[in-house]
């Protein structure tokens, strides 16, 4: 068929798990949350934050009752996870991180999975909590740096798992001092006989 926009402006379209909702939040102050039919038609505004505050990484509960989503200002990274009910309402606060916090993604009824630094300012790691209890706990292991996790279900209620993992590398550079800006041709790589 012929492709048409499906929402202007929308940003995290994100279908109910029935499939016959779609929410997402507007590029405007306060992030204006939306629940609209499939199709992006009938939107209704379940929340707005105030001007300065974001609302990211929008998802739903398996019973479609909640929206789950960061909240908080990333550019100083002071985000945390919220949650608010799908026919709007005052949002209720999940987490404590006050750090970078975003893309939860439910692994099962109860069990949500999302990416955060820890209190030292460590990672990014995943983290799970059970949204009844409300106690994050870390998962994730190692020296792995995850930047992103997603789940859904496939074929026969197979759970699928996926995550965005960065594996960063330092090395020495060297520039000239001189009375001029150096150019890029002018900075030229230390060799080092370690990997960083």
């Amino acid at each position: 068929g012929t492709p048409r926009k499906l929402l202007e402006p929308g940003i995290n379209p994100t279908w109910s798990p029935d499939g016959t909702k779609l929410l997402y939040h507007e590029p405007v102050d306060g992030d204006p949350m939306f629940v609209a039919d499939a199709n992006g038609a009938n939107p209704k505004k379940v929340f707005a934050d105030q001007p300065g505050m974001h609302c990211h990484h929008l998802t739903w509960s398996p019973d479609a009752r909640y929206i789950y989503f960061s909240r908080g200002m990333p550019t100083a990274n002071e985000m945390d996870l919220w949650r608010i009910p799908a026919t709007g309402g005052q949002p209720e606060r999940l987490t404590h991180h006050r750090s970078k916090v975003g893309y939860p993604a439910f692994l099962d009824e109860r069990t949500l999975l999302y990416v955060a630094t820890a209190e030292d300012g460590s990672g990014s790691w995943i983290y799970a909590i059970d949204v009844e209890r409300r106690t994050p706990r870390r998962v994730s292991a190692g020296l792995e740096q995850y930047h992103s996790v997603a789940a859904s279900t496939g074929a026969g209620g197979v759970r699928r798992l996926a995550a965005t993992v960065s594996r960063t590398s330092g090395s020495l550079w060297t520039v000239p001092i001189s009375e001029a800006a150096a150019a890029e041709p002018d900075v030229v790589r230390f060799p080092l006989a370690t990997m960083r």
